[in-house]
């Protein structure tokens, strides 16, 4: 009996060993892995961060922005009551602690910028002051997904209204706007129209790469000459709204 009991202690006493090791191993491994690349962190913290989707229900150019005293973005919030003149006649009324984000940098000259917002009713749930263009439309990033009830998602996140027919404008043959996004979704833009608060035009700007032949020339032999002073060598190269919306 002292004899078995002994043979069952060192056989606990072995696996509890054996399994420690193996435990230490993995764990060690673990850790190489994980510190092997210094920027591993970054990228796990780059694709744990999905980009955000914001539903556009109202896009505008602005005749000028006012803030009160203090405004500023703080973290992407706004730190005060920041007024958006919209055509001279309506004022989008955007409240302190409000996301957003302002990339135009004329905010100060009158037209410069684009107003684009998310509304529940009146408030503003979150806007973009992008740099406006000299016409009644702006440039926005290409399309990423097209779904239901001719609704568009940009590859900046910004969901949006299209017009039934998108004019496609396209260097190659695109038989349709699915077709589009397929092959140039990614490196396309759009226009949006004030007009109709649509997008209303998809262009494309890359085209995929094609085989071309290129045949050497080889150029005719230059004569001696000699350059005076004073010459010049030649190379032979040259929603409408109230107090917290729009209103």
């Amino acid at each position: 009996m002292l004899s078995y009991a002994r043979g069952v202690r060192q056989f606990l006493t072995m696996r509890f060993w054996m399994t420690l090791v193996a435990l230490l191993a993995i764990t060690g491994l673990i850790y190489v892995a994980t510190k092997s690349d210094p920027r591993s962190d970054q990228v796990i913290a780059a694709a744990s961060t999905p980009l955000v989707e914001r539903h556009i229900d109202f896009v505008a150019p602005v005749t000028s922005v006012n803030g009160d005293a203090g405004f500023a973005m703080q973290h992407g919030v706004t730190s005060a009551r920041l007024q958006v003149s919209i055509d001279g006649t309506r004022t989008m009324v955007i409240q302190p602690g409000t996301p957003g984000e302002i990339t135009c940098t004329k905010l100060a000259e009158v037209g410069q910028c684009v107003v684009a917002a998310d509304l529940l009713g009146d408030a503003v749930l979150w806007f973009s002051l992008i740099p406006a263009e000299p016409r009644p439309s702006v440039t926005l990033p290409g399309i990423a997904e097209l779904r239901d009830d001719n609704v568009v998602e940009l590859t900046n996140g910004w969901v949006l209204h299209r017009a039934t027919s998108v004019d496609l404008n396209c260097t190659d043959d695109v038989g349709s706007l699915t077709e589009f996004v397929r092959r140039f979704g990614a490196t396309s833009t759009t226009t949006f129209s004030f007009d109709t608060q649509q997008v209303v035009r998809a262009t494309c700007t890359h085209s995929p790469e094609s085989t071309t032949t290129t045949v050497p020339v080889t150029a005719p032999p230059v004569p001696d000459a000699t350059i005076a002073p004073g010459d010049t060598p030649v190379d032979g190269t040259a929603p409408d709204a109230s107090a917290s919306g729009v209103g």
